[in-house]
């Protein structure tokens, strides 16, 4: 898995919301529990449930990650932008990091799983069959939370709009 599509984790780690340094930082940390474990799986060796494991591992890993985040104090919660948003544009214009952080912000406010679908269709232009593989799920659920995520992107644009 990871010599066929080493970023693979790192995409994972993005489209749950975490940003560039640490989304690789998450990846690697993810492939070095896998490792230390391994010697505990049991079964039978199917690259296929290896890879479900260390997804697994990654989920795991982007949660506790998150509550973490969400436990540490913020100086301003009002204007806070969620560091585990995913980022979009590099750039030092103040109109591109004003709407970056906009964004940012619109997104982490969509559950993990919506998020994930949003980032890796819209974001990343991945088709629905490759990310409905990547993630295990229906193409079917695919389109379903990616509509339910592009309405709750509407309904939060329209509520700061009024």
């Amino acid at each position: 898995m990871l010599s066929e599509q080493p970023q693979r984790l790192v995409r994972k780690m993005r489209a749950a919301g975490h940003t560039g340094p640490e989304a690789e930082d998450l990846a690697q940390e993810t492939v070095l529990r896998a490792l230390r474990s391994l010697d505990g799986v049991r079964g039978p060796d199917d690259e296929a449930l290896i890879c479900g494991w260390v997804d697994r591992i990654a989920t795991n890993l982007s949660k506790d990650t998150r509550r973490g985040l969400a436990r540490r104090p913020h100086d301003d919660p009002v204007d806070d932008v969620p560091e585990s948003a995913p980022a979009l544009v590099e750039s030092d214009d103040a109109d591109l990091v004003a709407c970056r952080q906009s964004l940012d912000a619109l997104l982490g406010g969509l559950p993990d799983e919506q998020r994930a679908v949003f980032v890796a269709r819209v974001l990343e232009e991945r088709t629905t069959a490759q990310v409905a593989a990547d993630l295990g799920i229906s193409e079917d659920l695919v389109r379903w939370r990616l509509r339910t995520a592009r309405q709750r992107l509407r309904d939060r644009v329209d509520a700061v709009l009024r």
